[in-house]
């Protein structure tokens, strides 16, 4: 988890006003209701999930939309939305591939 508990440090560093929770799919917790729980009762009346995945295959298909849906029969107030899978996005993108060269040119 740790380098998760890292990225969503650096996310709440850059932007104060946001709140910030790690949910995850299976193994670990808190899942996602657990953690929409958490932002609703600290106030939170909008929840933008963002997958953490390289790309939107499998867990993103299947299991994402099934917690999501379980999070909104929960919380009926609260409007929540996948916005996209982190992985997928154009910057994140060109830092693997900067990566990946920088890794196969050692």
């Amino acid at each position: 988890m740790e380098p998760f508990e890292a990225m969503a440090a650096r996310v709440r560093e850059r932007s104060p006003g946001t709140r910030v929770k790690i949910a995850c799919l299976q193994f670990c917790s808190p899942d996602v209701e657990a953690a929409a729980r958490a932002l609703a009762a600290e106030g939170a009346t909008e929840i933008s999930i963002v997958p953490v995945f390289f790309s939107a295959l499998g867990h993103v298909l299947r299991d994402v939309p099934a917690a999501v849906e379980r999070a909104r029969a929960d919380f009926p107030a609260v409007k929540i939305e996948v916005v996209g899978t982190l992985g997928e996005q154009p910057e994140v993108m060109e830092a693997f591939v900067s990566a990946l060269v920088r890794m196969a040119g050692e």
